[in-house]
């Protein structure tokens, strides 16, 4: 049984996360997206790597966990946010990655999806739809699709940790995540070069203001270092069946966050994509216990 003080925190991780997506949005005001996610994954991983030992994982995992990560999924994300999507509509979009997960784990690792997985992916993608057809700025169909590819990066983030898990069942996941954030920094910045630009980067960069350090610095060690630390020994403590359910609150502390401090408003339209998007995502995870004490009970 999960004590009181984990779990407070665990709601201080999905909290924290929900309102990572606010932090975001206040970083992209002075700093272009791919930079962004440069400055995070650089900063939550020097000096750490040098300090974190190595795991025993091939480096190609690593470096595939970064790319997932790093490049996929939050510079893909970040980019979305950027073009037009809102913080609070994003932090539910991005929760997708739930069904990419089982997609790819099924595509894969051939494991089998059951009938209330494919329930689930059906009514959140029905969700997802209603977002990508709204006609106001809350979002827009291109960013929609973006954050729907960044979903997709953080489901093949997952697939990576799953198969050196497989290799190794102690593998320290925390250690894992510092060593693989170690490889997207320089293909983030690649990126940002070529897409947005050295002038602009430079100009960013020589004109950084304290908000645009501080949401970067957020993003690095609070985001990703301390709650990515914590959560991977929440699993280590209990089991990710225990724990991972937790995150399905990440995009409430979200919405909750981006309309209080961003004084984001939700109509009924997206109201509704958000109930559909989060009914998916709870039949994906308990429907299978539901189909069980069912098939008990009869």
């Amino acid at each position: 049984m999960i004590t009181p003080a984990h779990l407070a925190l665990i709601l201080f991780v999905v909290a924290n996360w929900g309102f990572s997506f606010v932090v975001i949005h206040v970083g992209l005001n002075g700093v272009p997206p791919l930079l962004l996610a440069t400055l995070r994954f650089a900063l939550a991983a020097f000096p750490l790597v040098l300090f974190v030992p190595r795991p025993r994982v091939p480096w190609v995992w690593l470096g595939a966990y970064g790319v997932a990560t790093g490049v996929i999924q939050f510079g893909v994300a970040f980019t979305a946010m950027n073009i037009g999507i809102s913080a609070g509509l994003a932090s539910l979009v991005i929760q997708m990655q739930a069904f990419f997960t089982v997609l790819l784990s099924s595509a894969l690792f051939s494991e089998r999806l059951r009938s209330n997985q494919w329930l689930g992916l059906g009514i959140a993608a029905c969700g997802v739809a209603l977002i990508g057809t709204t006609n106001d700025s809350s979002a827009t169909l291109p960013a929609v699709l973006l954050m729907l590819v960044a979903a997709l990066g953080w489901g093949a983030a997952n697939l990576v940790v799953k198969r050196v898990s497989r290799d190794d069942p102690n593998l320290n996941l925390f250690a894992f995540a510092v060593h693989g954030n170690a490889y997207a920094p320089v293909p983030l910045l690649l990126l940002s070069l070529a897409i947005e630009g050295a002038p602009r980067d430079w100009n960013a960069v020589t004109h950084l203001s304290l908000v645009s350090v501080l949401s970067a610095a957020y993003l690095a060690f609070i985001a990703t270092v301390v709650c990515f630390g914590a959560w991977a020994w929440l699993i280590g403590r209990y089991s990710a069946s225990t724990i991972a359910p937790f995150s399905l609150l990440v995009p409430v502390f979200g919405m909750i966050s981006s309309a209080v401090l961003l004084r984001e408003g939700f109509g009924t339209v997206q109201l509704l994509a958000a109930l559909l998007v989060v009914a998916g995502l709870l039949v994906n995870v308990f429907g299978s216990r539901f189909n069980l004490k069912t098939r008990r009970i009869v």
